[in-house]
């Protein structure tokens, strides 16, 4: 039968807590991605292309990659960009003009396509191709305004009314990337990458040791070492939860442990509370010599007080229960309590030590030793 260790419970419990600790930072992470930055994600991972895709199967809102080879011109502009159109098809592969609205930055590569597209329309000759302007964005729809210009712009080109209907019913967006990363949305990003780091950190950190220093320099106060108090704890006299009980200690089998030593407890009391819910919340109460208070979670109110008695077994001269008089006796007379729990506790140990002197018997006594039920 293998021997229980404390320590290594301690251990599973760190590991399991950054286990889950690492699951909750994907788990924020991943609702950062999809629900909460979904603009910038989709941005980030657009697969569909805009110009391979059928118009007619364009959703608003959708975030698609391009690259633009071929430009018609553009038909209206204002002070951040201008709006251009460009060859698409719809399902059965009739040509179509999407509408795309591009940032002044590409101006000038705009002219070279517009250019370069009508060289093609020409010649169809693909190697005049060499220019082409990169950049994700989102289908939106298109503001009547837009329409407007448009159709204007091909009455003036003495294009046919038939031309019009042409005009896809969504126009495409682009948005470059450092319009994205310059936004609101940078935020979000450093806190997901933050979140993100922290959950790998727990996976590397995991089997780390700095969780027991907290407990080794408490044991240190009582020239006790890890190995020592492993062996003290080899056969706990009980264990309530996560909660384990010694001679002389008590401890939560936590990633934190909280290490009580129970010759310190001068005060006890099982505790039972109630949210608003009504839900109750049971805990064991212990208050030190040293003022220092510890409260140890239970499930039952039964388990609370059996950590109490157990404690109350070890430590008998300390108070317990949650009454008037231990109260003021604890944060009114403090000194008074020390002494009834320590030094009565000596001057009682010195008595029962002390070599007992029988007495003499007196005379009579010894008179009364010679009377026999048969001289009465």
């Amino acid at each position: 039968m293998n021997r229980f260790s404390i320590i290594k419970k301690i251990r599973k419990e760190n590991r399991l807590l950054h286990i889950f600790g690492a699951l909750a930072c994907l788990v924020i992470v991943l609702i950062f991605a999809f629900a909460l930055l979904p603009k910038t994600h989709k941005y980030l991972f657009a697969t569909k292309n805009v110009f391979s895709t059928s118009c007619d199967k364009y959703k608003v809102d959708q975030y698609y990659r391009a690259k633009t080879l071929f430009l018609y011109d553009y038909f209206a502009e204002n002070d951040d960009g201008r709006f251009y159109f460009a060859p698409v098809e719809n399902n059965d592969g009739e040509e179509r003009y999407l509408f795309i609205y591009m940032p002044n930055k590409y101006n000038s590569k705009a002219e070279s396509i517009i250019y370069q597209t009508y060289d093609y329309i020409d010649t169809g000759d693909e190697d005049v191709l060499t220019e082409s302007i990169t950049c994700n964005g989102y289908m939106t729809t298109i503001d009547p305004k837009t329409t407007k210009f448009f159709n204007e712009y091909l009455d003036y080109a003495g294009a046919p009314q038939s031309e019009k209907k042409k005009a896809c019913d969504t126009m495409f967006v682009m948005v470059p990337m450092q319009e994205v990363l310059l936004s609101e949305s940078t935020l979000w990003l450093v806190l997901e990458a933050f979140i993100l780091g922290a959950g790998i950190f727990l996976l590397v950190t995991m089997f780390s040791k700095k969780h027991l220093k907290k407990l080794q320099s408490k044991l240190a106060v009582e020239n006790m070492t890890l190995e020592d108090f492993d062996n003290e704890f080899s056969s706990p006299a009980l264990n309530v939860g996560n909660v384990y009980v010694s001679d002389k200690h008590i401890v939560t089998a936590s990633a934190n442990p909280s290490l009580l030593k129970i010759e310190d407890v001068v005060w006890m009391y099982p505790n039972t509370s109630y949210n608003s819910n009504g839900a109750a919340t049971h805990t064991a109460d212990f208050y030190t010599r040293n003022r220092e208070f510890f409260r140890f979670n239970t499930k039952t109110k039964e388990q609370s007080e059996l950590l109490c008695r157990a404690v109350k077994e070890r430590q008998p001269n300390a108070l317990s229960g949650y009454v008037i008089e231990n109260k003021d006796m604890y944060f009114n007379r403090f000194n008074e309590l020390i002494d009834q729990v320590y030094n009565r506790t000596q001057e009682a140990a010195a008595l029962e030590e002390a070599p007992q002197v029988p007495e003499e018997p007196t005379a009579s006594s010894e008179n009364e030793d010679l009377i026999t039920p048969n001289n009465i």
